[in-house]
Formats: C-alpha cells, structure tokens, sequence
C-alpha cells in the first residue's frame, strides 16, 4: 500500500509539470529583459567561446596599365578567450507539501518567484560591465576599459576614444553624435557609426524625456530646432530606462556599429526537478544557465560616468 502511495504522488507530481514550467516561464516574462537590450544574444555549444580579431586593409590603390595589384595584410591582432560560468539556484518541496498540496497556488507563486529572480539575475549579470564602464575587470581586444579615452586600433596602433565628459545634457549628445559619425576602423580608414539607443539610469529619465522630447532645443531660450529629434537620431520611445545600473550619473549610446556586444549562452535557463531525496523523501526544483559576454572592440558604446 505505502508503494502504491508513493507512484500515485509521483504521477500527480508529473501531471502538474506543464503546469509549473508555465508558471517559471511567466515569472520571467514577468521582469523586463534587459540582456537583450543591451547585447546580441548568442548561443555556443562548446566550453569555450573564441574572438578573433584582425586588422582591415588599407584604402584600394591606383595602378596602372600591367602593375602588379598591392596586397595588404589581414593578420590576427589579438585573440580573445570567453569561458562559461554556471548560475543555479531553487526550491525543496516536503513530501508532505507535495502530497496534500492543499494550496496549489502556493506552490505555483514560488515557480513564478524562481522564474522571476532568474531573469532578474541575467540582467544584473548583464548590466555590470556598465556599473565599471572604466574598470579593467572587463576588457575587450586592446586590454583597455569599455569607456577608455586610450582605446588602441589594432594595425596603426593609434588611440580614440568613447569615453564622454560630462553629465548627460543636449550638448554633450549632440558632440558624441558628432565623434561618432568620424569614426575610424582599425585601420584608420573612416568607419563612420550612427548613435541608435540612448541608456540612462532612471533618475535621468526625466531629462534624456525632455532633452529627446522637445520640440524645440530643450532648456534655452532660444526658438532652434531640436536636432537630435528632428533628424530622428534618438526618441524618447527607444531609450533603455536601466534601473540595474548604479550610477545614477552614467549614461550610454549604442552605435550600429557591426561588432556588437555580445551574450552568450551555453546553456539558456533550464527548470529542472530533483528525484526523490531517499531520506527526507523531498524534492529540489531548480533553475540553472550557463553564459558569458565580451566584446572584440568598443565601437558599440559610447559613454559618460557623469560630471
């Protein structure tokens, strides 16, 4: 009688998988992504990730009449190596909590809660590169900080910048628009980027709002134009709100510039159900990914840490 018991447990544990996996999956639908919005999502299926990086050519040259063709250089510049670490964490269910299960609800609010911090726990992961923009503690091809005034080309090795002065203000956007459209490439030949998506911390919401959203040029007297508005560079409506960030002075603009940042998962969030511990006879749910971010060079983003 006591095996029957427990099989019967053990099919109406079953029966209420489907059940749970939707309760996971609508905690985390929940919560905002903001991986997404800042990084291009990936996937990889082997336990390292390898970036390779190389210098471009020069410009094409005038030849004449049975001249031989000059042949430049795409030698290797750096290689990068990303490793995979692995989150994990859940719940242990009693078997009396299992077998009376007298509130379901219960059980399906701690799946939603598990669902939930698995998001949330993906964008503080993902945001921490922007909460040490000048920190070495991540770095792309050129050893230097995301934000760094001594960014490195790979072939010429002369210096740029993406690190911006100053607190968020129209100024200082218009002038990084400006910087960004005389990029140069690792090459030195022009790389001109576009400014596509504004990142603010939410204290500065109500700014990037009326910097973006004006009519007119915001916060003078004068009857100009709001530039970056009307040649639709930047919109209210596409600016990332990000309360993970830390620095309520940080600000950051998103290029389209074709190397992105980039997340990669080894293993996307999986929910997972332990057997039956033999001794307490409890059951564990969990929810578990593997991932990893980087970036080759930071053509990407531009920033400030504020004033």
């Amino acid at each position: 009688m006591a095996n029957a018991i427990i099989q019967s447990s053990r099919a109406g544990l079953g029966l209420q998988a489907g059940a749970l996996h939707k309760a996971f999956g609508l905690g985390m639908g929940s919560h905002p992504d903001y991986v997404s919005k800042m990084w291009k999502i990936m996937s990889h299926d082997e336990a390292v990730y390898r970036m390779q990086g190389y210098a471009g050519l020069g410009l094409l040259s005038d030849i004449g009449e049975n001249e031989s063709i000059p042949m430049g250089s795409m030698g290797a510049t750096a290689t990068k190596l990303l490793t995979f670490t692995r989150y994990a964490g859940g719940f242990r269910l009693s078997r009396q909590f299992i077998d009376d299960l007298q509130y379901p609800e219960v059980l399906s609010n701690m799946m939603q809660e598990l669902g939930r911090v698995s998001q949330i726990t993906r964008n503080v992961l993902a945001t921490a590169p922007f909460n040490a923009p000048t920190g070495t503690t991540d770095v792309g091809f050129d050893s230097v900080a995301m934000l760094s005034a001594s960014h490195v080309r790979g072939k010429d090795n002369a210096t740029w910048s993406n690190l911006l002065t100053g607190d968020l203000s129209e100024a200082v956007l218009e002038s990084a628009i400006a910087s960004v459209a005389v990029a140069r490439d690792e090459s030195g030949n022009l790389y001109p980027l576009n400014v596509k998506q504004l990142m603010v911390h939410p204290d500065n919401r109500a700014e990037a709002f009326r910097i973006l959203g004006s009519d007119k040029r915001y916060d003078t007297p004068n009857n100009d134009a709001n530039y970056i508005k009307d040649e639709g560079i930047l919109s209210v409506a596409n600016t990332i709100v990000n309360p993970y960030l830390t620095d309520s002075d940080a600000f950051f603009l998103f290029t389209d510039a074709v190397d992105k940042g980039m997340w990669i998962d080894r293993e996307g969030v999986r929910l997972a159900a332990d057997k039956e511990d033999f001794m307490s006879e409890s059951i564990a749910h969990k929810a578990v990914f593997r991932s990893t971010l980087g970036w080759n060079t930071a053509y990407w983003v531009y920033g400030s840490v504020g004033g």
